[in-house]
């Protein structure tokens, strides 16, 4: 009888577990939206690979990790508004979180997100590549690793009329700056053109070196990651994270973001969306913005603080959301290392006038 009854125990042990594990597949990414409060709405974009979670919503970046039972943990990236989620998937499309912002110490506040997917909006599939090379059989020899993680839209049946330029367009910009991979046909044969080219320089680069000083360190690191930040209104925004150590001080990072006319397919400029004439008045938005940021007075330099100029102009690497339009200088762009990215984000209202 205790065997029968351990035996049902394990069994039912082991068909939870299935079933938890099957919540979710190993790579997905999910358009989640709920009400944080009676006015505040969050839009959360998710993507998991495996057991690691990243995204980004309203205000910012986030990433974390998820076990086999869907119990998940969030917090946003340094420099962001700080903040901490905990979790549970209730099903593939239904999570419950616990939302804290550490620092303001505000009231935890709990509530629900859903995946939806209104008009206007798509699904999209991951594609993840994960690979690491040794210099040398030894097991401690140095090594390069590789983490790639590209989003591709799902083909529907009433797919939006421009998912197969967006298709082409994530692909190219993946390959950037590697050349022309960006003429691969699918997402696997990029990812793999990606990974196979930087092992293959880490190999040549390094190996000569490493035999005649081997005590020496040539680790190398490539890490690129597909976001999305907006997905609605036939309006897709998104950028690719660029992070590639091969040696030195430090790696870098690199952002650079795309928006996309799902309508037409086509990769919007700021000609597109901004009346003629607008550079003079703009750049005198963004670097009042940026004063503001950095609480100095109007008549204060930029460069008296650091930077490399003193009028911040628009640049190609911007970002379009319901809000509005930010725009993102990558780091040694308009200052030094230290200062990181700057990212300066104005309003709809802030660009009253200027909008077409």
């Amino acid at each position: 009888m205790k065997t029968y009854l351990g035996i049902t125990l394990l069994m039912c042990w082991f068909a939870v577990n299935i079933q938890a594990q099957s919540l979710l597949p190993p790579s997905c990414y999910m358009r989640l939206e709920g009400f944080k409060d009676q006015q505040s709405k969050i839009i959360l974009h998710l993507v998991k690979v495996n057991d690691s979670l990243y995204g980004d919503y309203n205000a910012g970046e986030l990433s974390g990790k998820i076990n086999a039972k869907g119990k998940f943990w969030l917090k946003s990236w340094p420099g962001e508004t700080e903040v901490d989620i905990k979790g549970q998937f209730k099903d593939n499309k239904h999570l419950s979180i616990t939302w804290e912002n550490t620092a303001t110490k505000e009231k935890k506040l709990s509530f629900e997100l859903a995946e939806k997917y209104p008009e206007g909006s798509i699904p999209f599939k991951v594609y993840f590549e994960t690979a690491v090379r040794k210099i040398a059989p030894d097991p401690k020899s140095p090594q390069a690793s590789v983490k790639l993680s590209l989003l591709v839209p799902e083909i529907t049946e009433n797919h939006l009329p421009g998912i197969d330029s967006l298709s082409r367009i994530l692909i190219k910009s993946f390959s950037q700056p590697s050349g022309d991979q960006g003429n691969q046909e699918s997402a696997e044969t990029m990812l793999a053109a990606v990974k196979k080219d930087f092992l293959d320089n880490y190999i040549s680069s390094n190996e000569a070196m490493y035999k005649e000083m081997p005590g020496e360190s040539f680790g190398w690191e490539l890490l690129k990651y597909i976001h999305i930040i907006y997905n609605d209104d036939f309006k897709l925004t998104f950028y690719l994270v660029n992070y590639e150590f091969t040696g030195g001080a430090h790696g870098l990072e690199t952002q650079v973001f795309s928006s996309v006319d799902m309508k037409t397919g086509k990769q919007l400029t700021l000609n597109d969306l901004f009346k003629s004439g607008y550079e003079s008045k703009l750049t005198i938005l963004l670097t009042g913005k940026l004063h503001q940021m950095l609480k100095l007075p109007a008549s204060g330099k930029l460069t008296e603080s650091g930077y490399f100029v003193d009028e911040i102009k628009p640049n190609d690497n911007f970002y379009v959301k319901g809000q509005g339009i930010g725009f993102l200088y990558n780091h040694y762009e308009i200052a030094p290392y230290s200062f990181g990215a700057t990212d300066i984000f104005l309003t709809r209202e802030e660009l009253k006038g200027l909008l077409k």
